[in-house]
């Protein structure tokens, strides 16, 4: 039984053909069949932006053409921990074998240390019967994936004197209300912390669309009452974040600091 075991095991990795890179975290039977399970942090993302953008690299096909989307769900009026879920498929490249992908997004409960971040697990098992090993197909169906996602992003952090968090955060509010300084922001929503016991005082998120192609970025703001008044008198510190949202935008060529900056700037007119 053993030999034929370990037989199996060598024909299949044989087969398999993981094509590297990220072949280097080899699976035999931890589900039965080979599988892989990661964890991943999206800082400055909600769960639904990760749930759009994981959903919308699936239906293209993925970094290599490959993937599809079978199929998602809003989990959140069901009052449970994990916000969203979804299902994809990857196909190998030698043999065409498919493995499942299944993904669980949750919003970050600690804005101090991720603020509006969110955690992702996800999971890749072989379909095909008997693949007791992978060769590192699965972890590379995931890492392959995720790291197709790394958009351009921002991250800036502003100081406001003599301004409590609440003030910054309603002209914030106003101004992407209003369309900011070129009227192309837009506000999303918005959330007191203060009642959380949390760092954080608010956290809110806009929109901005760019000028020549109308793409969307993502802003994302966290607003907290400075702690040492005698140092910075009724100050409020600005975390803030943009993020491309189309699929593939490595690159911004300066764009998500330009939404920032200009949002920033706009504030003191």
């Amino acid at each position: 039984m053993k030999k034929t075991v370990a037989l199996l095991c060598v024909t299949l990795v044989a087969v398999w053909g993981c094509q590297p890179p990220d072949c280097d975290r080899k699976d035999c039977g931890t589900c039965g069949n080979a599988c892989c399970s990661l964890s991943f942090h999206l800082d400055g993302v909600t769960s639904q932006a990760a749930y759009n953008k994981i959903m919308m690299n699936l239906k293209n096909g993925g970094a290599d053409g490959r993937y599809s989307y079978s199929g998602g769900d809003d989990l959140r009026p069901y009052n449970i921990s994990a916000s969203f879920i979804l299902q994809g498929v990857h196909m190998t490249l030698v043999h065409h074998y498919n493995d499942t992908l299944n993904f669980v997004l949750t919003d970050d409960m600690k804005p101090s240390i991720h603020p509006l971040g969110t955690t992702l697990h996800a999971f890749s098992i072989s379909q095909i019967a008997g693949a007791y090993c992978d060769d590192g197909q699965n972890y590379k169906n995931l890492v392959g994936f995720v790291k197709a996602l790394r958009n351009a992003c921002c991250s800036l952090t502003f100081h406001f004197d003599g301004v409590t968090s609440e003030s910054a955060y309603n002209k914030i509010t106003t101004s992407l209300q209003n369309g900011g300084a070129d009227k192309w922001y837009r506000y999303i929503g918005g959330v007191d912390m203060r009642t959380y016991n949390s760092t954080a005082s608010f956290i809110l998120q806009g929109v901005h669309t760019t000028l020549v192609y109308h793409y969307n970025d993502t802003l994302n703001f966290v607003l907290t009452d400075d702690m040492k008044p005698s140092i910075h008198p009724l100050d409020t510190t600005l975390h803030a974040f943009s993020i491309s949202q189309i699929a593939g935008a490595y690159c911004d060529d300066g764009q998500n600091y330009k939404n920032l900056v200009g949002l920033i700037k706009g504030l003191s007119k």
